[in-house]
C-alpha cells in the first residue's frame, strides 16, 4: 500500500515499516543522496547565505540568510551532525509522522524538523525541503533587502 501526501502532492513511503524499491523518503526510485559535506556546501551556496560556528551551549553549525536562519547542523553528541530545517505546517506533520524525522528540539513549535540521517534522504527531496526554509527565512526579510539578494542573483 502506498501512502499518498496531501501537502507534498506526491506518494510516500509506508509508515508501518513496509519494505518497497523505493527511497522511504518520497517515492522515487533510489536516487542520488547528500553526505553532510555536500549538504554544507550546498546551504552555503545559496545566494546571501552565511555559516556561522555557535559553541558552547549550543553547539550548532548555523545557516542564515542575513541573520534569518534557514537550517543548521548539531555539532556535538549525542546528535552530531542531525541536520534541522524549517517547514510549512502541513509538511511539519507529516514528516514527523515518517521515522526518520522529529521534531527539532526547542523549535517545533515553530515547525523545524530534524532529520536524522540526510544519507537516507533522495538529494532532490531534501534540496526542495532546504529551498522551502531558504524562502522562508527570505520572505521574513525587509522589501529592500529582499530586492537587493534577488539582484545579486541576477
Amino acid at each position: 500500500m502506498i501512502f499518498y501526501s496531501k501537502a507534498l502532492s506526491i506518494p510516500t513511503n509506508n509508515r508501518f515499516g513496509k519494505k518497497t524499491d523505493h527511497c522511504r523518503y518520497c517515492y522515487e526510485p533510489y536516487t542520488a543522496h547528500m553526505n553532510v559535506e555536500q549538504l554544507k556546501s550546498y546551504c552555503l551556496s545559496l545566494p546571501g547565505s552565511e555559516v556561522k560556528e555557535i559553541k558552547h551551549p549550543g553547539n550548532m553549525l548555523s545557516y542564515s540568510l542575513l541573520g534569518k536562519k534557514f537550517a543548521y547542523f548539531k555539532t556535538s553528541q549525542p546528535e552530531q551532525w542531525r541536520f534541522s530545517f524549517k517547514t510549512a505546517p502541513a509538511v511539519f506533520m507529516e514528516l514527523t509522522d515518517q521515522e526518520g524525522f522529529k521534531p527539532a528540539r526547542f523549535m517545533g513549535r515553530f515547525y523545524w524538523v530534524s532529520a536524522v540521517s540526510v544519507e537516507d534522504m533522495d538529494e532532490d527531496y531534501l534540496k526542495s525541503l532546504i529551498e522551502y526554509s531558504y524562502q522562508a527565512a527570505l520572505s521574513s526579510l525587509p522589501k529592500y533587502k529582499q530586492a537587493s539578494i534577488k539582484n545579486n542573483l541576477n
